[in-house]
């Protein structure tokens, strides 16, 4: 009986920070989380790109995506979280290699 009271507890936790961020009912009902990434910064700072997430609030064909930028190789680009390139801005491309998820 504790832990499914525990696991009630976890629940209600989540979805209150869910309401904080932004996140609506009816995004949770469609399978729309918030999500924060902590090794994106130990990322960054290692492989010298920016990483901008845009999800709720910035989508493009109602999609969330993220973009990757580098400014020293010219590279931008915008990719869907299913790992769909949407388009580049700037003049290199990533590798077939850095592609794969």
């Amino acid at each position: 009986m504790e832990n499914k009271l525990l696991n009630l507890d976890e629940s209600f936790d989540f979805i209150i920070h869910q309401l904080q961020r932004g996140n609506t009912v009816e995004e949770m009902k469609n399978n729309t989380f918030y999500s924060e990434f902590e090794k994106v910064k130990e990322w960054q700072s290692k492989y010298g790109y920016e990483f901008y997430i845009y999800s709720n609030n910035h989508p493009i064909n109602k999609k969330p995506q993220f973009h990757l930028i580098k400014k020293s190789i010219n590279l931008e680009c915008r990719i869907f979280f299913n790992g769909e390139i949407h388009d580049y801005k700037g003049t290199r491309r990533l590798e077939k290699k850095q592609r794969k998820l």
